[in-house]
């Protein structure tokens, strides 16, 4: 590879990719930590990284595979074209882009909050047996090891996490440290069913504020083998990933 097309990669990789995305028109919103697309939970930035990670695809890239992804017409199918036209067209507009170097990272420490908790009522219950199929004996599992718990309605939680009814009666997946049992952040799975509002999913997902970077929900197949292989099993046959 030339010197010159070297420059012009690192010249690209200098671009924030969060702010590239939003200058061009892609809905990122802003979770605590975490950035996503405001249509799809599970494309998480890591603006750390300089890395996406569309995690229901199993797809993920930097600056410049976002760009091929989303910005460069399907029809140039050559790979070192496709892979010219993404640097022509991130560098079009480069003056207009935050540089990495001008970012600047605090780190805050996951708050986790039980007051918001209760255990699992006959409304989870059922929604875990319906429109996840998780057997009974899983559910009991799971609530007697406080692996999944519920939300309170928004009237009754002290951190008003959303402000609307998204997240009352949604189910909580803590994610426990397997040696000490600290949450160390949560997973949220909205129980009320709009297809309207959620779109073909149907349902809200949402991560809480501030999670244990390199923690998730995954963490409990060292804790708890069973729950997990069932969790991940019902999130599969429901198309996306956790």
């Amino acid at each position: 590879m030339t010197e010159k097309k070297m420059s012009l990669i690192d010249r690209c990789k200098q671009m924030d990719i969060v702010d590239f995305a939003r200058n061009n028109g892609l809905a990122v919103v802003n979770k605590g930590r975490d950035y996503r697309l405001e249509d799809h939970d599970s494309f998480v930035f890591d603006r750390k990284k300089q890395r996406f990670y569309w995690n229901s695809q199993g797809i993920g890239g930097d600056i410049i595979e976002l760009t091929q992804l989303f910005f460069i017409d399907d029809s140039i199918q050559n790979p070192k074209q496709r892979f010219k036209a993404a640097l022509d067209y991130i560098l079009k507009d480069e003056s207009k882009v935050e540089r990495v170097e001008n970012l600047h990272f605090e780190t805050q420490e996951y708050k986790h909050h039980p007051m918001d908790y209760q255990p699992l009522t006959e409304k989870g219950r059922t929604y875990l047996k319906e429109q996840r199929k998780f057997p009974e004996w899983l559910i009991e599992y799971g609530d007697q090891q406080g692996l999944i718990l519920e939300m309170k309605p928004r009237s009754e939680r002290k951190n008003y996490i959303v402000k609307d009814d998204r997240l009352d009666y949604a189910i909580v997946f803590p994610w426990k440290d397997r040696h000490t049992d600290q949450v160390l952040g949560a997973t949220y799975q909205g129980t009320i069913i709009d297809y309207e509002r959620f779109g073909d999913r149907g349902t809200y997902k949402h991560i809480d504020i501030n999670p244990t970077p390199n923690h998730g929900f995954n963490r409990i197949r060292q804790k708890s083998p069973i729950l997990y292989r069932w969790v991940m099993n019902a999130v599969r046959y429901e198309g996306y990933r956790w």
